[in-house]
């Protein structure tokens, strides 16, 4: 790349960042995972932490899920997040209200606003 620059002004880059960021926070019951965006996919990011910290037990899971419609891929998703055990839900920023519903009758979901605090 390097090449033209862009409308902004800047060259091109190649970009070395993966599409992704998450938190993996050590919280009595488990692990706590806080998604970016889930661009790598939910589960994917879940599957991950619970690899990277060596702790099988997921107590809550918060953030953008990166889902927008029923259908095969969130009955896909729900039924992964649940053999993976994830506890509490906080469906977040990037996911439907229809996802969001879906989340709150298959596992403990909660709403996510501003000023919301979550403690242990």
């Amino acid at each position: 790349m390097g090449e033209a620059p862009s409308a902004c002004g800047c060259c091109w880059e190649s970009d070395t960042l993966r599409d992704d960021s998450s938190l993996a926070l050590n919280v009595p019951g488990g692990v706590f995972v806080v998604c970016g965006c889930a661009h790598s996919g939910v589960c994917s990011t879940v599957a991950a932490t619970k690899e990277r910290t060596g702790e099988d037990r997921v107590a809550g899971l918060f953030g953008g899920f990166h889902l927008f419609e029923a259908g095969d891929v969130l009955d896909e998703t729900i039924v992964a997040l649940k053999a993976l055990g994830v506890g509490l839900v906080y469906p977040g920023h990037c996911t439907s209200l229809a996802v969001k519903a879906a989340f709150v009758r298959a596992f403990d979901a909660r709403e996510v606003g501003v000023g919301l605090t979550l403690s242990w």
